[in-house]
């Protein structure tokens, strides 16, 4: 009889046990498309928008050694992605004039631009032609970088300073009229003004002008710089238009027919959009909406999903040029801690996922709490945002991979999936949990037809940590260099079905699911073909072709990075665990 009783708990421990790992028939199930949708997003999604007056701290003056990793910084993100684009203005582009007689590539003159009304403190700047020489070298030590460049707008009888600019920048970054090389061209676009839309309320144009001025005016430059630069010879569609804020949105481009007059000159229109604004005072936003997706996405629902589908069905692209947590510098306490991280990721998704092509994070001077990077004490660090640029990147894969972002769902304003999609298969899946206190599951119905997926996670201990975080099990903590400290780590997850598995995403983190990864090669700056001592020193030279048409296909000097495989305990291995009680059954008998 004893014998019995413990046969028939042995069968009721496994039946049990079977019982709870097999999919319960949830209805919030979450259904990965099959089906790619939105657009193919292009090589230079991912970069940093740089006020101009703010050269020197980032690039040096051509001795700070420093700046060296600043720029491996910058070649983590080419090594998972394979291109970058820099946005080069802001404010201190409507405040710029050219002066060879500077012995550096941007000065700043200490004389304050004079505007009215503004949170934000610019100084007048001068630049001669060394920076444009020195910008194509970075594109070539970074690999796969391009250039977006802003010319003065702001001062409506100053076209000379946009049209000196403007030639240097077709000259030295554009590439020849008549070579076929790719490397070539290494400019992304000119921008005519920056924030047009604030010039009435700065005292630059008078109170009533709208967008219907700034549309005549715009075009009028635009076809004198046109025949200055000699752009139709190769390239008519230079510009990027608009560049706008606040006041005037997506849709007023549409209304008062500009976009429908400058398509003809434009590769695309770029809007500037920051969560929360703390130029004239404290911030709104908390902790809290920070880690709402329906607060991080209702923004954009209102002012972008539908104009944006417009412009890019005319062939355009839309570009979000300079973007962060809070305008001028950000929020203590969120921008600078791994809230920003999560905050991140699911921003940049979400604008994925509407059809924009491009975002650039905004770096701003040495205090500002927002910065992707910060030097300090002469040394560069990578700050919490900048993991979540890390994570899109891998995300979205080498650039040639037409990697198109669909978002799924919301299982709870917390719970965020996103599917990502590879030359229009579904390469992986995005799982956001933005609760700081709880664990999520998040139960997937997926196309892949296997019984193992894989996992790389974005982790930190808090949502205050400023240092201690980590993707895929490699952190930048205490990095002096730049490289990544550390092997990767990816977790391997047993699946109840090949149709069915549950994700366990720990709180406060980011999993990035998929049936496999691709092993990851990771490159070093100072290993680079190219003599960075020829950047940090002034000493430019260009002789090397470089494929701006495949930027992946240039990875150099490989580093060999260990990935381990860690079986992850989420759920249990019910088929194992069975095999064990099935021994005990039999050993009871």
């Amino acid at each position: 009889m004893k014998r019995n009783r413990f046969r028939f708990a042995a069968i009721a421990a496994a039946t049990t046990l079977f019982i709870l790992h097999v999919p319960a028939q949830q209805e919030n199930v979450v259904q990965l498309p099959s089906t790619a949708s939105g657009v193919s997003i292009p090589p230079y999604s991912h970069g940093i928008a740089l006020e101009m007056g703010h050269w020197n701290n980032v690039f040096s003056t051509w001795n700070d050694k420093q700046s060296v990793t600043f720029l491996q910084l910058l070649r983590n993100l080419h090594d998972r992605r394979g291109a970058l684009m820099i946005r080069l203005g802001g404010n201190s582009q409507d405040a710029v004039e050219l002066d060879e007689s500077i012995n550096t590539p941007v000065a700043k003159t200490g004389e304050q631009a004079t505007r009215t009304n503004s949170g934000a403190t610019t100084y007048n700047i001068k630049v001669n032609s060394q920076m444009f020489h020195a910008m194509r070298q970075l594109s070539q030590v970074v690999g796969g970088l391009k250039w977006m460049f802003g010319l003065n707008f702001e001062h409506a009888d100053h076209i000379q300073s946009a049209q000196q600019l403007g030639q240097l920048a077709v000259n030295i970054l554009g590439g020849s009229t008549t070579s076929n090389s790719s490397y070539d061209n290494v400019l992304y676009a000119l921008q005519i003004g920056n924030e047009p839309d604030l010039y009435a309320k700065h005292g630059m144009r008078t109170s009533d002008w709208g967008v219907a001025d700034y549309t005549g005016e715009w075009l009028d430059w635009a076809h004198q710089l046109a025949d200055t630069f000699g752009t139709s010879q190769y390239r008519p569609d230079l510009f990027s238009g608009g560049v706008i804020c606040c006041t005037w949105g997506l849709q007023d481009l549409l209304d008062s027919g500009y976009f429908d007059s400058a398509k003809h000159m434009l590769n695309s229109i770029t809007v500037q959009r920051y969560s929360s604004n703390a130029c004239f005072g404290v911030a709104k936003g908390s902790v809290d909406d920070y880690l709402s997706h329906d607060w991080i996405t209702s923004m954009a629902r209102e002012s972008y999903e539908k104009p944006v589908q417009r412009i890019v069905s005319e062939g355009k692209q839309v570009i979000m040029g300079e973007t962060n947590t809070a305008a001028c510098g950000g929020i203590q306490g969120i921008s600078d801690t791994y809230v920003s991280t999560l905050w991140w990721v699911d921003w940049q998704l979400f604008l994925y996922s509407i059809g924009f092509s491009s975002i650039q994070l905004q770096l701003g001077g040495n205090n500002a709490h927002y910065n992707p990077m910060s030097k300090i004490g002469g040394s560069w660090i990578a700050n919490p945002i900048y993991y979540g640029s890390l994570v899109t990147a891998e995300a979205l894969g080498p650039s040639d991979s037409g990697a198109r972002v669909v978002h799924v769902t919301s299982i709870a304003d917390q719970h965020v999936v996103y599917a990502i999609f590879h030359h229009d298969s579904l390469a992986y899946t995005v799982l956001i949990n933005l609760d700081a206190d709880n664990e999520a599951s998040f139960p997937l119905q997926h196309p892949w037809k296997t019984n193992t997926l894989y996992a790389k996670r974005l982790i930190a201990n808090s949502i205050s940590e400023r240092h201690d975080i980590s993707w895929a099990g490699q952190t930048l903590k205490g990095s002096v260099d730049g490289m990544f400290k550390g092997d990767i780590h990816i977790d391997s997850i047993q699946c109840s079905d090949e149709d069915n598995c549950a994700i366990s995403v720990p709180k406060a983190s980011v999993a990035l699911v998929g049936p496999h990864f691709p092993n990851l090669t990771e490159t070093s700056v100072v290993n680079n073909p190219y003599d960075i001592d020829d950047l940090l020193n002034g000493t430019v030279s260009s002789n090397t072709t470089y494929n701006s048409n495949n930027p992946s296909s240039n990875n150099k000097n490989p580093l060999n990075v260990p990935q381990n495989h860690a079986t992850s305990s989420h759920p249990i291995d019910t088929a194992w665990m069975a095999i064990v009680l099935a021994l005990v059954y039999h050993i009871l008998l």
